[in-house]
C-alpha cells in the first residue's frame, strides 16, 4: 500500500513538472503596428530601445524605426534607406547597405557613412564606443574596427574641408579673442559676468602651423595657441590639418604646460614634445 501511494505521488509530481516546462513562453509584439503590406526585418535591442527596418510591398527602400518598450512609443529615425544587419548599443546604430557600413547617432540625429569602397564591408556590430565589421578590400575577409571618437573627428574634418572659408574666418576671430564672433550659423555672446580665473594654461604649437585644435571634442582654434583651462585634470587633445594624418592623445595636466607637435614624414605621424612651466613637474601621456 505504501509502495502504491509512493508511485502515485511520483506520477503527480512528474505531471506537474511536465506542465511547467512544456507550456510555451508568452511573447509580445513590440513593433506596435499591424499594417497590411508592411514588412519588418533586422531587429536589434539595447536597454529599453528596439530598432528595426520596415518597408512596404517588399521594396528595397524603407525606414529605420525605434520603439521605447517602457513608454510604448515609436519614432522614425531614418527615412528612405536600404538596411541590412542592424546592430544597436546605447545611442549608436550601425548597419550594412550595399556592402558599405553606416552609423547613426540617436542623440545628435546624424547619419555617417563609415566606408565607401567597391569591395564588400558587411556584418557590422557595436558596443556603443566602437564598431567592427567584416572587410574584403584586401582580397580576403578581415575584421576591422574604428571608434566613434575617430568617426566624429573625420566628420569634423570633412565639414572643415567643405566650408574652408567659413572655418578660416571663425579661427581668425577666435585667435583675436573677440568678445562676440559669428560662426555663420549663429552669433555667440559669452556671458557678461567673468568666470573663475583659470590657473592652468595649455599652449599648443605645431610644425607646420595652422592645425585645428580640438580639446575634449570642442573646437578651440588654430596652432599656435594658448588655451586657458578652468581646472587641472585629464584632457583629450586632437590635431587636424588638411593633408596630414590626424593626431590625438590624452594629457594628464596638473600645471600649465606646452605641447609641441612636429610632423615626421618618415613615420607619417606627429611627434609630441611636452614641457612644463614648473621644472621637474611630471606629465603623463596616455594616448
Amino acid at each position: 500500500m505504501n509502495s502504491l501511494f509512493k508511485q502515485i505521488i511520483e506520477l503527480v509530481l512528474i505531471s506537474v513538472l511536465l506542465m511547467i516546462f512544456c507550456v510555451p513562453a508568452s511573447s509580445a509584439d513590440v513593433s506596435g503596428t499591424n499594417v497590411t503590406d508592411v514588412h519588418y526585418s533586422n531587429p536589434a535591442i539595447s536597454g529599453d530601445t528596439v530598432v528595426w527596418w520596415e518597408n512596404t510591398h517588399n521594396k528595397s527602400i524603407g525606414n529605420v524605426i525605434s520603439r521605447n518598450i517602457t513608454s510604448g512609443t515609436n519614432s522614425t529615425l531614418i527615412e528612405n534607406v536600404s538596411v541590412h544587419t542592424i546592430a544597436l548599443s546605447g545611442n549608436w546604430i550601425v548597419w550594412e547597405a550595399n556592402y558599405d557600413i553606416y552609423c547613426y547617432d540617436i542623440s545628435s540625429k546624424s547619419m555617417i557613412q563609415l566606408t565607401n569602397d567597391s569591395a564588400k564591408q558587411v556584418s557590422p556590430d557595436t558596443d556603443g564606443y566602437r564598431v567592427i565589421w567584416i572587410d574584403y578590400r584586401t582580397g580576403r575577409y578581415d575584421i576591422r574596427m574604428q571608434t566613434f571618437y575617430d568617426i566624429r573627428m573625420q566628420t569634423l574634418l570633412q565639414k572643415i574641408q567643405e566650408n574652408e572659408t567659413n572655418y578660416t574666418a571663425i579661427s581668425e576671430r577666435l585667435r583675436e579673442n573677440e568678445t562676440t564672433y559669428t560662426t555663420g550659423i549663429e552669433t555667440v555672446h559669452p556671458a557678461a559676468a567673468p568666470g573663475p580665473v583659470p590657473h592652468v594654461m595649455l599652449a599648443v604649437q605645431s610644425d607646420p602651423e595652422g592645425a585645428a585644435i580640438i580639446l575634449d571634442g570642442e573646437e578651440k582654434g588654430l596652432t599656435p595657441m594658448e588655451i586657458p583651462l578652468a581646472r587641472p585634470g585629464q584632457y583629450n587633445l586632437s590635431l587636424i590639418l588638411e593633408g596630414y594624418p590626424q593626431h590625438y592623445e590624452t594629457l594628464d595636466i596638473d600645471k600649465s604646460t606646452t605641447i609641441e607637435l612636429t610632423y615626421n614624414s618618415e613615420s607619417d605621424s606627429w611627434i609630441s614634445t611636452i614641457t612644463s612651466t614648473t621644472p621637474g613637474w611630471p606629465l603623463s601621456i596616455f594616448g
